[in-house]
């Protein structure tokens, strides 16, 4: 197929099965995914140039969606959120980290440093999905829209240490040109580059005063983005590069300047990169392994989504009801733990049949979660602080 046409064709469904996905509360991206996986059944004919387009796409299109996350994390809000909510937070994902990771290794064979790291990005929260479902309801002060808002914010630092950690992994695993020391000094080099970029945001700032077109700052974040790319390259560090350039420019920029453009930078990774990557996704996933290989796939989703329900019932704050709810909402996973699954897999670190159950298993999850959780919600009578 002409790659174009093959362009064409994904943005299209994204039209058409995003219009259908929405309406039962589902993201719309997932409709390139959708396709994606129709695409692994058959034979998608691309010559080798046209191969290598799609998939340096599709690569850009993860390393921009981490670049986003980044940009969206906001570093003074960790410290608006009670020690409650913090321990919640930490409790909840390294309880299933724990239990996913012992799953994957004892009964499933996986190496413990993999094994665990799966577990780990498996644990992350999509909050982004749950939020507009709690303002319908206007729920978001209330202790659960609380609770669940604060515990996907805060496991924007797992995400991190195990985007981090998966990075280390790649670089000391994959390429003997990469060693654990180059890979350690690559993200020294990114870390002393991002604070001084953000201890000099007076000066930028006030550059930026007279610089307010969108389309400048536009294009300064993304040779931030790009610079930060080439450095993380030499270490094998790309996927961490670009979430720190993300947090950099997110935490340099004035509040209303960085308004600016959050709007231009969401189009650009969602409406264009981000769809990529879904297919890619999508397409990488071997359907003859989840068949073969079911209950790989439905032990992943038991575990990962019951040890929530368990690391919830400590938390006598919230009535069992209450814990059910926010067990529930937290089970929905989107964008990062199909980034790790990724970075792994491209990488030879995951095989093909633990890769398509990881990414079956999340997909499901992201199916099914919003409309149980909408109709508990329904019954749900609220109690504000």
């Amino acid at each position: 197929m002409e790659i174009f046409l093959l362009l064409a064709l994904i943005y299209f469904s994204v039209l058409v099965f995003g219009f259908i996905l929405e309406k039962f509360r589902i993201p719309w991206i997932f409709g390139a995914l959708l396709l994606g996986v129709l695409f692994s059944s058959k034979t998608l004919v691309l010559n080798e140039t046209e191969q290598t387009t799609l998939e340096i796409l599709g690569n850009l299109g993860m390393l921009f969606l981490l670049y986003i996350i980044g940009f969206e994390m906001k570093l003074s809000e960790y410290k608006k959120h009670g020690k409650y909510i913090i321990k919640a937070t930490a409790f909840v994902i390294l309880f299933e980290a724990l239990l996913g990771g012992l799953t994957l290794h004892y009964i499933f064979h996986y190496g413990m440093k993999v094994a665990f790291l799966v577990a780990l990005s498996l644990a992350t929260i999509g909050e982004a999905v749950l939020i507009p479902i709690l303002d319908e309801f206007n729920l978001s002060n209330t202790k659960i829209g609380q609770m669940i808002i604060g515990i996907g914010t805060l496991d924007d630092i797992f995400e991190i240490i195990s985007i981090f950690l998966v990075s280390l992994i790649i670089g000391s695993t994959i390429s003997a040109e990469i060693s654990v020391e180059k890979s350690i000094l690559t993200l020294f080099v990114l870390v002393v580059l991002s604070s001084m970029a953000i201890k000099s945001k007076k000066i930028i700032r006030k550059e930026f005063v007279h610089r307010k077109i969108k389309y400048f700052l536009l294009a300064f974040s993304m040779f931030v983005f790009f610079v930060f790319i080439s450095i993380g390259k030499y270490g094998d560090m790309d996927a961490i590069a670009a979430l720190l350039a993300g947090i950099t420019i997110g935490n340099m920029m004035p509040i209303k300047l960085k308004e600016q453009i959050e709007k231009e930078i969401k189009v650009l990774a969602y409406g264009f990169f981000a769809t990529l990557f879904f297919f890619n996704v999508g397409l990488s996933i071997k359907l003859t392994s989840i068949a073969f290989y079911p209950i790989l796939t439905l032990i992943i989703f038991i575990v990962s989504n019951g040890s929530k329900f368990i690391a919830m019932l400590p938390f006598r704050k919230l009535s069992l009801k209450e814990r059910i709810i926010v067990a529930t909402g937290i089970c929905v996973r989107f964008s990062t733990s199909l980034i790790v699954a990724k970075l792994l897999f491209m990488h030879g670190i995951l095989d093909i049949d633990l890769y398509s159950a990881l990414i079956a298993s999340a997909s499901l999850s992201t199916f099914i979660v919003p409309f149980i959780f909408t109709q508990l919600l329904k019954k749900y009578k609220p109690e504000n602080y």
